[in-house]
């Protein structure tokens, strides 16, 4: 038998041979996390935009922003850009005054997130996975835009690179971003409401009065500022790796997610208003004013973004002749008997029109043959002794139809019947026609707004119908009041919730599923919010 400290001793050191391996792995653990985790304090050259467009006359011009790649491309040309020293460049197209532009290569794929830090307790950390189009998201090549950097700050910003392989490298570095070039706000004051709900993920884009469009986060800080010609954007619309916005009065744009712009289409003698969407085709509808004609407000436009091509393909006065020769000039002498300012594209050459003068809802077919009106959502007593009235569907139900209405959205649902549809609204609830001095809308309706008042003691309604055109009515299948808004302002469902933007009293707000605030933004400096959206920029900017 063995004495027993030679048992104990044998046992010692089994032990202390197993914490030693214990050790080694951890650390050897701890190496791969300080060498995949750690972040890299990096000094990159931040280069400043190969031009300098100091008006926005300058920026929306094909010629400024071709130079401006050329050079980019110039720039990447002339070395091989690495994560540890790519290629950055300070806002080069000069289209949002809160990016930068950064190119660099890795051998092994990869994709990248980013975190704009500002030692500003106010200002929470901005994080984002950019997108690329490569499998998975991951690519060797590197092209991107960063969004969210804060106005006259010291911004840190930390790249994240995860590898193929599962590896992860981040580098940060310091960027002093320079001041912002309008006059919006950059925290936004905001209360909430009493439900716990939460915000869906985006950036709510207003879409201001002032020759900017903006982004701005679910906290209200500024993260992006757009400068445009005149007039104001609209919405954004999306197809393929393109973003398309108005510029201008008669400026329409394509913009890829590295800000620059890649067409400029000049609409000539008509000026866009209101809205505008694609249809199946990857063309765009757009509403617009002839003005070398004496009315408003009343045209579709067609543009084919491949070639540039623009044709009108719709006058509302051949739909409506007998309405239109009883129409007045208003008080400015101008014809805007219509008003038209929202449209949807159904699919199948049929499309829905929202007419805030007539407070009426419009089905138009065949829109590029031989378009004809199938039905109209509205008031009888407004079109009664007219042609137009055996048009009107009738009310499913004991409501008042919209008054007013501005952003209606059409909506397919897979639960309803063929022929079966919502479509929602922000309802002004306010009855004008300038143009119709006739029709008295407070004899036929109570609580409503009043023409040329933006103020009231009323409230606006979110509105939801469901349209059935077998039986030929619609029903009000949902709705709540909203902050009074005379003119203008816009209604978006996003997730399980609903923006809304009441125009007059500059703010925006989310409800949540059931109706409830989630969160009211107050828009301060900026001009009031002609309307806000919010987009994910899903496959566009992130992942």
């Amino acid at each position: 038998m063995k004495p027993r400290y030679l048992k104990t001793a044998f046992i010692t050191t089994a032990v202390v041979a197993v914490i030693a391996i214990i050790a080694a792995v951890v650390l050897v653990q701890l190496k791969n996390t300080k060498e995949t985790d750690a972040v890299i304090r990096t000094t990159y050259e931040i280069k400043t935009p190969p031009l300098s467009l100091t008006k926005a006359e300058d920026i929306y011009d094909m010629n400024a922003q071709n130079e401006i790649w050329a050079d980019i491309e110039a720039y990447k040309e002339s070395k091989d850009y690495t994560f540890e020293d790519a290629l950055i460049i300070d806002n080069p197209f000069q289209t949002n005054s809160q990016s930068m532009y950064i190119y660099f290569n890795t051998e092994e794929p990869a994709s990248m997130e980013y975190t704009v830090h500002v030692e500003n307790t106010d200002i929470p950390d901005f994080t984002r996975a950019c997108f690329n189009s490569g499998e998975d998201n991951l690519t060797t090549e590197h092209e991107y835009q960063i969004l969210g950097v804060i106005p006259e700050a010291d911004n840190v910003i930390t790249l994240k690179l995860t590898y193929s392989s599962g590896k992860t490298e981040a580098r940060s570095f310091i960027y002093q971003a320079p001041a912002l070039i309008g006059s919006g706000d950059l925290i936004l004051t905001y209360t909430d409401g009493e439900t716990s709900e939460a915000l869906e993920d985006g950036l709510y884009t207003v879409f201001a009065g002032d020759s900017f469009f903006y982004y701005y986060d679910n906290d209200g800080i500024l993260r992006s500022e757009f400068p445009i010609l005149n007039y104001r954007a609209l919405r954004l619309i999306f197809k393929d790796d393109k973003m398309y916005y108005s510029a201008g009065v008669s400026t329409f744009v394509e913009m890829n997610s590295l800000g620059r712009l890649t067409s400029i289409y000049d609409l000539g003698t008509y000026n866009v208003h209101h809205d505008y969407t694609f249809d199946d085709s990857g063309n765009i509808l757009l509403l617009a004013t002839d003005t070398q004609s004496p009315q408003e407000e009343d045209r579709i436009l067609y543009l084919k973004p491949d070639t540039g091509e623009i044709s009108q393909i719709l006058d509302l006065t051949d739909m409506f002749p007998d309405y239109y020769t009883n129409c007045k000039p208003n008080k400015d002498g101008k014809l805007d008997w219509m008003h038209i300012n929202t449209i949807q594209w159904l699919g199948n050459d049929t499309l829905l029109l929202s007419s805030r003068e007539t407070s009426s809802i419009l089905k138009i077919n065949n829109i590029f043959s031989t378009p004809s009106l199938e039905y109209m959502l509205g008031t009888e007593s407004f079109w009664q002794d007219s042609p137009y009235t055996s048009y009107l569907y009738e009310k499913a139900g004991d409501f008042k139809s919209q008054l007013g209405q501005h952003t209606i959205t059409y909506v397919e649902d897979s639960s309803l019947e063929e022929g079966q549809y919502y479509l929602y609204m922000f309802d002004n609830n306010i009855g004008i026609s300038s143009t119709r001095p006739d029709y008295n809308w407070q004899e036929h309706f109570d609580d409503i707004g009043s023409a040329g008042s933006a103020e009231s003691d009323e409230t606006s309604m979110f509105y939801k119908y469901l349209v059935d055109e077998n039986s030929k009515n619609y029903s009000l299948v949902e709705s709540f009041e909203v902050p009074y808004s005379g003119y203008q302002s816009s209604a978006q469902e996003i997730g399980s919730n609903t923006v809304i933007s009441p125009s007059n009293p500059k703010i925006f707000q989310e409800y949540d599923k059931d109706n409830n605030l989630i969160r009211s933004f107050e828009t301060g400096n900026s001009k009031q919010s002609y309307r806000t959206y919010k987009y994910t920029f899903e496959n566009f900017y992130f992942k």
